[in-house]
C-alpha cells in the first residue's frame, strides 16, 4: 500500500469503518483490517507466543470463513484471487442467463475501453475466470473489480475508479432496479457479521489497487 497515492487509499477508510484507521496511512490500514480480523483465543495465542498477526493471515481467515479450500502456503495475491472468485462466482450462479449476457458485454466493454479486449478474451470470459486455477495482469484485475463491486452495490458505497464504475453501473442494470440486495449476496456468502462485511470487500479493493499497477506498468 505504500506505493499507493492518498487519493486511492482513502476509501479504504470508509470500507474498513473502523477507530483503528482514522487515516489512509498503510499503517492504519493494517490497524483496521487486524482490528476487523480479530479474534480472542487467537491474540492470546499471539501474545504467549510473541508472534504477529500478518495479512496472509487474515487471508487464510477469509477463506476458511468462505469455505475455500486451500492449498499449503499460498501467496497473498492468490488468497485475493481465491476470494474474488468466490464472490463473483456467487453472484454469477444467482444471475439469470440474459443478466449473465448483459454483465459479460458490460465487462467486454471496460476490457476494450482500457485496450485489453484481446487480453480479455484470452481469458475465456468470467465463467472461465471463476473457474481459473491461476490468473494474472487484467483479468485478475477485473475479477477483484467486479467482485467488489457487487459487495458494495449492496453497501451503497461508490469508489472513484473507472473500470469500477463501468463495472457498477453494468451489474445495476443487468440486475435490475433492487440490485444486490435483490440476490441476498450477504446472506448467501455468511457475511452475518460485520467483520467479514467490512473485511472481504477491503481486502478486494485492495487485490483491485494491486492488480490496477500491474496492469498500468504494461
Amino acid at each position: 500500500m505504500n506505493s499507493v497515492s492518498v487519493e486511492k487509499r482513502n476509501p479504504m477508510v470508509g470500507l474498513l469503518d473502523t477507530v483503528y484507521t482514522p487515516s489512509s496511512s498503510p499503517e492504519d490500514i493494517v490497524k483496521g483490517l487486524k482490528w476487523l480480523n480479530r479474534n480472542l483465543l487467537e491474540d492470546i495465542w499471539r501474545d504467549i507466543f510473541g508472534s504477529q498477526e500478518t495479512y496472509q493471515d487474515i487471508l487464510v481467515s477469509i477463506c476458511e470463513h468462505l469455505k475455500i479450500q486451500l492449498s499449503p502456503n499460498l501467496a497473498p495475491a492468490r488468497l485475493e484471487q481465491l476470494i474474488g472468485q468466490k464472490v463473483l462466482k456467487t453472484a454469477w450462479d444467482k444471475m439469470t442467463s440474459p443478466q449473465k449476457k448483459l454483465f459479460e458485454d458490460a465487462v467486454a466493454k471496460v476490457a476494450t475501453k482500457q485496450g485489453k479486449s484481446s487480453e480479455w478474451a484470452a481469458a475465456g470470459g468470467i465463467g472461465a475466470v471463476i473457474a481459473a486455477a491461476q490468473l494474472g495482469g487484467f483479468s485478475t484485475y477485473l475479477l477483484a473489480t467486479s467482485g467488489l463491486a457487487a459487495l458494495t452495490g449492496s453497501m451503497g458505497v461508490v469508489l472513484p475508479f473507472a473500470a469500477y464504475t463501468g463495472l457498477t453501473t453494468a451489474l445495476s442494470i443487468a440486475i435490475g432496479p433492487v440490485g444486490w440486495i435483490g440476490l441476498g449476496l450477504f446472506s448467501i456468502l455468511g457475511l452475518s457479521g460485520a467483520n467479514y462485511k467490512k473485511l472481504i470487500p477491503a481486502v478486494l479493493y485492495i487485490a483491485m489497487l494491486r492488480n490496477e499497477q500491474e496492469v498500468s506498468a504494461k
